[in-house]
């Protein structure tokens, strides 16, 4: 068992924008960031349930698989990663520290991926042995119950906090859990149907949250020459590192709602850094 970990809040600033950041991304260099909160009830799962080997998915730029692949390491857990798209000359650093860190790699291509994520495809035809499947992005149900220990981080003196949306296990964790008043919104880091999963999660739940998707810049891991500069800005100005997949979206996004009045003047602002900067360090 994980024990949850004391983590800061910083203050951060650019372009004449001030608001607050919760450091997830400090809890570990490799596995932190949300992804620690979604294994750490998964991992449990595993160790209850006598499993052999864990089998997951994901992209080329998947922080999941790349938290999974390490902790399985720490743990001596035998883990495949079901990844999206034909095998590239060259795999991206995210993969690539996976790999380096023990998990096996099988590439299928889009539309077999899709029939794995539907369901028509079943990983445990292709795999020996009692597996745990643990699908993209750590969003099942122990993923969401992992989450939603993040609201213990939350100071109640926030009235609106914000995070990037990729699954929407984090939020939905965030949501489930959450009694306070401060109102919730998430940045989409891609188009998709994020709302389906939350509203699953939390039912008639009376806590106001929405999800902004004006911040995808295109599509999953887009990075703009936009977004770069401001990437680069931001990591000159502030001791909180952020890359351009899932953070620097978010943050982008904040700065862009404060400047055009999307808060009100009393509002006190905290976005979640959700880790990922493996991204940058490999």
């Amino acid at each position: 068992m994980l024990s949850l970990p004391n983590l800061p809040i910083d203050s951060v600033s650019i372009q004449g924008v001030s608001f607050d950041l919760l450091r997830l991304d400090l809890i570990d260099p490799v596995t932190g960031g949300n992804k620690w909160f979604k294994l750490k009830c998964n991992l449990d799962a595993f160790r209850e349930g006598g499993y052999e080997s864990i089998v997951s998915f994901g992209g080329a730029w998947s922080n999941h698989l790349a938290a999974l692949a390490e902790m399985c390491r720490r743990e001596m857990i035998p883990v495949t990663a079901i990844v999206r798209g034909e095998k590239p000359d060259n795999l991206s650093p995210t993969l690539q520290r996976a790999m380096d860190s023990g998990m096996q790699l099988k590439f299928v291509s889009r539309e077999e991926y899709r029939q794995f994520r539907s369901g028509m495809l079943k990983p445990e035809i292709f795999f020996a042995g009692k597996i745990l499947v643990i699908p993209e992005g750590g969003a099942n149900e122990a993923g969401i119950r992992g989450c939603g220990e993040i609201i213990s981080l939350i100071p109640s003196a926030y009235s609106q906090v914000l995070l990037p949306v990729g699954t929407g296990g984090t939020m939905a964790g965030i949501l489930k859990a959450y009694n306070g008043s401060a109102a919730f919104t998430g940045i989409k880091v891609l188009e998709a149907n994020q709302e389906q999963l939350i509203h699953s999660a939390i039912g008639e739940k009376a806590v106001p949250w929405l999800m902004e998707s004006s911040y995808t810049f295109g599509r999953y891991a887009a990075v703009t020459d936009e977004l770069q500069l401001f990437v680069a800005e931001w990591n000159s100005l502030n001791s909180a590192g952020i890359e351009p997949v899932y953070t620097g979206k978010m943050c982008f996004g904040i700065v862009d709602m404060i400047k055009k009045g999307r808060f009100s003047e009393n509002d006190r602002i905290l976005g979640i850094h959700t880790g990922g900067m493996q991204y940058l360090s490999h």
